[in-house]
């Protein structure tokens, strides 16, 4: 008398896949890859941006606003620096603040404005400084807030300079120079 055998291939769900032809069972797709079908013999990395944290998962998650995955196959997401932000979902760097701009916190979705009164020097920025305290040279090198900013630039000058709202930026040194001439002409 003679037995039948039978064989029967192991398929495997979705977040798992099979290895090999006769694996006698599926194996999970480890974190940092997944697999959205089922039958396939090997996962997928998850691409910049997502991320998958523990095995046997069916897609990967984007990376939450204030956070990146700048590489595929990731296992977490990562926050943004302070002076840095990603809006939204899924992104794979973090961009800087904008001049005008500041973040002081990680993880941020959006950058400040400067309050009244203060300004924030370039991209990146984590923090503002109180205008009253730059100087002429620090002040030709900042952006303001967005509200008018009087900016004293030395102390006990009397000379003031005021800063129009963004984007009518004017260069602090074009309104210095009316300054220099009416000084000279007033010391007469």
């Amino acid at each position: 008398m003679t037995t039948a055998t039978s064989t029967t291939a192991t398929k495997a769900n979705a977040g798992f896949f099979v290895p090999s032809d006769g694996a006698s069972r599926p194996q999970q797709c480890p974190a940092g890859k997944f697999l959205g079908t089922s039958g396939a013999r090997e996962c997928e990395d998850c691409s910049k941006g997502t991320y998958a944290n523990s095995p046997g998962q069916t897609s990967c998650r984007p990376a939450s606003a204030g956070h990146f995955v700048g590489k595929s196959g990731a296992t977490t997401q990562k926050k943004c620096d302070a002076g840095a932000y990603s809006s939204g979902a899924g992104n794979d760097a973090c961009e800087p603040c904008e001049p005008g701009k500041f973040s002081s916190k990680t993880a941020t979705a959006d950058c400040s404005l400067a309050a009244r009164g203060h300004f924030v020097a370039g991209e990146g920025a984590t923090a503002t400084a109180a205008a009253t305290t730059a100087t002429r040279s620090s002040a030709a090198s900042t952006w303001p807030s967005p509200e008018r900013a009087v900016i004293t630039p030395t102390a006990g000058s009397g000379r003031r300079h005021t800063f129009l709202p963004l984007p009518f930026v004017l260069d602090v040194r074009s309104l210095a120079a009316p300054y220099r001439t009416s000084s000279a002409s007033s010391r007469r």
